[in-house]
């Protein structure tokens, strides 16, 4: 964001495709910045959380959720609810 404003863009939109819409949600909720004004998800994946888990395996998941994760997959939640609230049928 930084970046943009120092070429004069004040007001951004980002756009996100599969994890990506993850990773700006997540930068939305940690830093509440002002000059973001919208998200758009591209190709969003749906229940996120047991993606991952299925991809790490059930007991490396499970270990990384209770020493570090709770958030993280608390925003996976979140992100899901947005996206299934948000998604426009083609």
């Amino acid at each position: 964001m930084d970046y943009l404003e120092e070429r004069d863009f004040s007001s951004v939109v980002l756009m996100g495709h599969g994890f990506g819409g993850i990773w700006m949600s997540n930068y939305l909720v940690t830093t509440q910045d002002k000059r973001l004004r919208g998200l758009a998800y591209i190709g969003p994946p749906r229940d996120s959380a047991s993606w991952l888990r299925e991809g790490l395996g059930a007991e490396k998941y499970d270990k990384v959720v209770a020493e570090e994760g709770r958030e993280l997959v608390a925003l996976l939640a979140l992100v899901e609810r947005l996206i299934s609230c948000h998604t426009i049928a083609s």
